[in-house]
């Protein structure tokens, strides 16, 4: 599931890659403690590069960030600065595929949380 999160991510699909890192962040998985010891550590670290995008610190301003900058960009093409191992895949993907250009699939559920927010703050 981390490899398909990683695929997900370098297609800017962030609906789907919210599902899977929700999932694997579970109480059910989460504590399934001898099953996360099995799993490589460059795996591991792999996961945490991409749960750290959707960390709600500040709002999920790592969320909003990334998709100001790849909203529209032809390409997933941003890492950050302690995403070693996504920065690696994101040169390959460039690299194997200059003619594709992807479109960019965000994650609802920010953008609806503001406009409940929005709603609530301003009367009518």
């Amino acid at each position: 599931w981390i490899d398909i999160a990683q695929e997900l991510r370098v297609l800017k699909n962030f609906s789907s890659l919210k599902a899977i890192v929700s999932g694997l962040q579970s109480n059910p998985v989460y504590r399934l403690k001898k099953a996360w010891t099995t799993i490589a550590k460059d795996k591991l670290e792999i996961f945490e590069e991409l749960a750290r995008i959707f960390s709600e610190e500040n709002n999920a301003v790592a969320q909003r960030e990334l998709l100001v900058r790849e909203g529209t960009a032809r390409f997933a093409d941003t890492a950050g600065e302690n995403d070693h191992h996504l920065q690696k895949v994101l040169q390959k993907h460039q690299e194997n595929s200059r003619g594709i250009s992807y479109g960019t699939i965000p994650y609802l559920g920010t953008f609806l949380t503001d406009l409940t927010m929005i709603d609530t703050a301003v009367p009518d």
